[in-house]
């Protein structure tokens, strides 16, 4: 597992564009908590938070439906982006909005009302059947706590991910150069 989620993070700092989180906006402190719906995949994907902390919650196919997970509590302007990662012989990872390195937008975010979201994933490189139901999770935010957004993915992060990639190629080619 950690090998693919290696190979997904270097792709992620490398070739990702744009991308939505699910921001925080109350003006207090809020507890996430995440529910696996289905997945209608043949892959078995591993499933869980991106950011603002790496936390793997589940595989497609071994996780029970219905298991919850409680995220703990976010702050004021926190960005909640989740992931999944494929178990094909070349694993790939895919973020809860944005468009990915094969130009596909690979997972959406929707707003159901009342502090809860579904996200859908699709696994396939290159887009698939674009029905999104490969992976499939219910986000919630407490009740009583305050509104949340989708707004556009934050300027600032990319280009901390552009040095962070460039800094993890250098690390790759000097360990494979020795």
């Amino acid at each position: 597992m950690h090998v693919r989620l290696a190979l997904g993070f270097l792709v992620f700092l490398f070739c990702i564009s744009a991308a939505s989180a699910i921001v925080i906006t109350a003006p207090s402190q809020v507890s996430v908590r995440v529910t696996y719906v289905s997945t209608e995949a043949a892959y078995s994907n591993d499933f869980g938070l991106w950011l603002p902390h790496f936390q793997y919650l589940g595989t497609g196919h071994t996780t029970p439906t219905g298991s919850v997970f409680n995220l703990g509590t976010f702050n004021t302007g926190d960005n909640l982006i989740f992931y999944i990662t494929t178990n094909e012989q070349t694993p790939h990872t895919y973020l809860s909005e944005g468009t990915m390195p094969d130009g596909v937008v690979h997972g959406r975010v929707q707003n159901l009302g009342g502090g809860l979201y579904q996200i859908g994933f699709e696994d396939i490189w290159g887009g698939g059947d674009r029905d999104y139901n490969d992976i499939i999770l219910s986000v919630s935010i407490a009740p009583g706590q305050g509104p949340v957004q989708v707004p556009e993915f934050p300027t600032m992060f990319l280009p901390v991910t552009l040095i962070a990639g460039l800094l993890g190629a250098v690390y790759i080619f000097r360990t494979r150069s020795s």
